[in-house]
């Protein structure tokens, strides 16, 4: 039963890291740019335009891309170290390595993504 459960939460952790790989890059924030304009009558008109940003594009646009690929190099370590520990399943030091590379993967995710949700653009 023991190595039963180790099984099932190695795999849920593989899972887990390889749902967060794409989160960095798909574009779920959203940001509206009201701008004023001219229309082709000449009366003054307001603009909505709407720009979507995911993680990677706000946080390489401010200049710390190195950060996202370092997630997602530590996010292979931690999917290596579960393959390694499903495999050699009596080592201790192997399973305790991996579950810290995943606690540090899923807390680095989270800062990332708190961070790109309080960078604010102003258009």
């Amino acid at each position: 039963m023991k190595r039963r459960k180790a099984l099932i939460t190695e795999i849920v952790k593989i899972i887990i890291n390889c749902i967060t790989v794409p989160l960095y890059f798909i574009k779920f924030f959203c940001d509206v740019a009201v701008l004023p304009g001219v229309n082709e009558n000449g009366e003054e008109i307001t603009g909505r335009f709407y720009h979507y940003y995911s993680i990677f594009d706000k946080i390489d646009r401010e200049g710390m891309a190195c950060l996202v690929w370092g997630a997602i190099v530590i996010i292979s370590v931690s999917i290596t170290l579960s393959v390694f520990s499903m495999i050699y399943n009596e080592k201790k030091d192997l399973k305790i390595a991996s579950h810290t590379v995943f606690g540090v993967a899923i807390v680095l995710f989270l800062a990332l993504l708190l961070t790109s949700a309080f960078i604010w653009y102003n258009y």
